[in-house]
């Protein structure tokens, strides 16, 4: 059995329930974006398979 993250249930969660951007209007996320978010999930989704589920 392979473990693939779900990313793109994530990314729904920051985007839609969150409001990702609308928290990024706050000080203290003012220097993050959706996009650097969608991009660290990636990065740890592809983390989790090579290293955790090999």
């Amino acid at each position: 059995m392979s473990y693939r993250a779900p990313i793109a249930q994530m990314n729904f969660i920051l985007t839609d329930i969150v409001g990702y951007d609308e928290l990024s209007g706050n000080d203290a996320f003012s220097d993050s974006s959706a996009d650097m978010a969608l991009a660290v999930l990636t990065e740890a989704g592809a983390h989790r398979i090579d290293v955790y589920a090999p």
